[in-house]
């Protein structure tokens, strides 16, 4: 049998942490654990994982009202879900030997489409069918003259190409968004990795170099924090947008 066979590390690299969707079920389990540990006994004065889970509640809580008032308190265990899970799947990448469950489109998609799904849910919830209405031409030509009424018909009919191609793309650029940023963020750090590791085998290296190839690692590294919040941030904020248009569309 192989080497790596033998080792757990290397099993876990091999068999888990390519893997994007064993990484999401890793990513699950501990936020299901943090959860149960921040929550089993709730006090006053709470201790720094419970400040933690509070903080991060009132945060989003804060973000959601802020931008759609008072309703979009329904919308706290989605939204608030959304970005802890995003949050840390991003994060999870920096970790050596631990792939990031958003850097493969087939999770990123997956999140967008139940943004996706949840949007026009929503409308239809609020207004019914009804709130399918909004992908028609909104002037009527032949409430007058029925002469126009061909001219109306081909307009709703490009109306709802043009809407349902807009509409498509919110998933598509939302997820493909995240994607991008953590799958270059996670090639660029093991790029760098490499060149680390190459340079350690000729220590000369590191003096004709300035011992750049040591610094650069921790600059990207505190990039990559940056860069994984950035993307949290970005995809929280426009799923409560949607979100938020699909409530007013569906009120007016």
């Amino acid at each position: 049998m192989k080497e790596h066979e033998h080792s757990p590390l290397m099993w876990f690299i091999h068999n888990v942490s390519e893997n994007p969707i064993a990484m999401t079920g890793v990513v699950s389990f501990i936020i299901i654990v943090l959860a149960l540990f921040a929550t089993r006994n709730l006090k006053e004065k709470p201790g720094r994982l419970q400040n933690f889970f509070e903080l991060f509640t009132e945060a989003v809580l804060s973000f959601i009202t802020s931008i759609m008032g008072e309703k979009g308190k329904a919308f706290l265990p989605l939204f608030g879900s959304l970005a802890l899970f995003i949050l840390l799947s991003n994060l999870i990448g920096l970790v050596p030997g631990c792939g990031s469950p958003t850097g493969n489109w087939n999770t990123t998609i997956a999140l967008a489409l139940s943004v996706f799904v949840t949007t026009h849910y929503i409308g239809i919830r609020k207004k019914g069918l009804n709130y399918l209405s909004h992908f028609l031409f909104p002037i009527r030509f032949w409430k007058n003259k029925l002469w126009l009424l061909p001219l109306n018909i081909l307009g709703d009919i490009l109306f709802i190409i043009i809407h349902l191609m807009g509409e498509l793309a919110k998933p598509f650029s939302l997820s493909l968004r995240l994607f991008v940023n953590m799958f270059s963020k996670h090639t660029t750090l093991l790029c760098l990795s490499f060149v680390v590791v190459l340079f350690a085998k000729k220590p000369i290296l590191y003096l004709l170099t300035g011992f750049i190839p040591v610094l650069l690692p921790p600059a990207i590294m505190g990039l990559g924090i940056i860069t994984c919040c950035v993307q949290t941030l970005v995809f929280f904020l426009l799923s409560i947008i949607y979100v938020d248009l699909a409530m007013e569309e569906a009120e007016h």
